[in-house]
């Protein structure tokens, strides 16, 4: 099964950006139209100071959506590198375990040495996943505050539409 790592890394990496693009994409979008229907006014107590915030916390959205698009390739490299190692790791079990000798890139490994290889992929497998942890509660974060954002942004101008006909300037 060697091979399966940069195919599920391309797939999932392109999956998960088309659909952060299409969200940045909409947000941008929702801005320019929005920001078409912004009349200046003076700021204070009024539906326009509530405009003007949701605009501002929309491109909040965006701005932090385009972080999390940035980070979001590093998981999937960390990701591809955990699968590659599991990969190594499940083919030096099975010839150690038959007796076998492994040719591979760095050199042969009789029996022996391959577990004391299998314990060297296992230790490299705990930092990488420590670090791809790191980085998915990182975009986790992002995701849940580009979420509320966008929730706050909306709602703002919601809460603008709804207070114009209540308003006397």
């Amino acid at each position: 099964m060697p091979g399966r790592a940069p195919q599920a890394y391309e797939y999932y990496k392109d999956l998960a950006q088309r659909a952060e693009y299409l969200l940045v994409g909409i947000i941008a979008a929702s801005i320019a139209f929005f920001w078409k229907a912004e009349e200046p006014a003076r700021l204070g107590a009024n539906p326009a100071t509530l405009h003007l915030a949701g605009l501002l916390v929309l491109l909040a959205a965006m701005m932090v959506a385009l972080s999390r698009l940035h980070k979001q390739p590093a998981v999937f490299a960390q990701m591809a590198e955990d699968l590659d190692l599991a990969d190594e790791r499940a083919q030096l079990v099975q010839s150690a375990s038959q007796g076998q000798s492994v040719v591979s890139s760095y050199g042969v490994l009789h029996p022996p040495d391959q577990v004391e290889r299998i314990q060297q992929i296992d230790q490299k497998r705990t930092v990488v996943r420590e670090v791809m942890e790191k980085l998915n509660a990182h975009c986790n974060l992002l995701y849940k505050v580009r979420n509320r954002l966008l929730v706050l942004g909306y709602g703002l101008l919601l809460a603008e539409r709804i207070w114009i006909p209540y308003y006397k300037a």
